[in-house]
């Protein structure tokens, strides 16, 4: 072999380890994500068809101005683990009046009007008392930290969802039958109020809505805190409206509360007394 041949031949093997190396260096990027370039996904645009399924959630049900209902109350925290029976009145936007049954028998009742609520005790267990809304009592019963005006809303057969604009769509975890999926921000949070949220949504290939998950975004650190999330496992037919059945409400803790609607009758005529915080 002569001197040349022979530099033409490493000059030829070192070009070939460099091929392989760098596809080695590629392959290796793509699997540190997760998936090879063939099966990379594509995120969903923002588009005509996302802002009209929003804007479809946001207006589900919307005539239901009041309700009459009975159902399963599921509670699970540090403090009780219990399933009682639950009988209720709604009164859009902030009214509820619930009483939990225990083998038939009357336990609590809770009233509230969106500021204040009241709570009598039918087994002696306390004096009745009313206090605000956003009291650690109610925790008691609702320990997933969730509004109370969107406690109303799922006892109304309507979405509890923030109307806030979409600004991405998200891949949701692997082995959810899921058709869209978006997230939408509280960007102006000087005049809402609603603390710097961030609202992600998937519906299944029904176009029924499948999950929200709040979380509350900290510019700070760049990164977002998750707060409770609400998956919408069951959907039952009323006479005019399709509500959702069977909702399980969870947050980061371990803290979980099952809402189950076995019978629901919207637009009922409501006395304004059944709300009266003494009754």
């Amino acid at each position: 072999m002569t001197k040349s041949t022979f530099f033409r031949n490493r000059l030829i093997q070192m070009r070939w380890f460099m091929v392989c190396g760098l596809s080695v260096l590629a392959l290796w990027g793509c699997a540190s994500q997760g998936m090879s370039p063939s099966t990379q996904p594509e995120l969903p645009p923002i588009n005509a068809y996302t802002r009209n399924l929003l804007s479809q959630t946001i207006e589900k049900n919307q005539h239901i101005l009041t309700a009459r209902g009975k159902g399963w109350l599921t509670i699970k925290s540090r403090k009780i683990k219990s399933r009682f029976r639950i009988i209720w009145m709604t009164r859009m936007p902030h009214d509820l009046r619930i009483t939990l049954l225990d083998a038939g028998h009357p336990v609590e009742t809770l009233v509230t009007n969106g500021t204040q609520i009241h709570f009598f005790s039918h087994t002696g267990s306390h004096k009745p008392y009313t206090t605000d809304a956003d009291s650690k009592d109610l925790r008691y019963f609702f320990p997933v930290d969730i509004p109370m005006d969107h406690i109303v809303r799922l006892f109304s057969g309507k979405i509890p969802i923030y109307d806030l604009p979409p600004t991405r769509s998200f891949l949701p975890e692997p082995g959810m039958e899921y058709s869209t999926a978006v997230i939408t921000e509280d960007s102006n949070t000087k005049t809402n109020g609603r603390q710097n949220l961030e609202q992600r949504l998937i519906w299944d290939t029904r176009a029924n809505i499948q999950q929200i998950s709040i979380s509350k975004k900290s510019e700070l650190l760049n990164k977002s805190k998750k707060l409770y999330q609400t998956n919408f496992n069951q959907w039952m037919p009323t006479e005019r409206y399709k509500i959702p059945s069977l909702m399980e409400i969870s947050n980061p803790r371990g803290e979980r509360l099952t809402i189950k609607i076995t019978e629901l009758e919207p637009n009922i005529p409501v006395s304004p007394s059944i709300f009266e915080l003494t009754q």
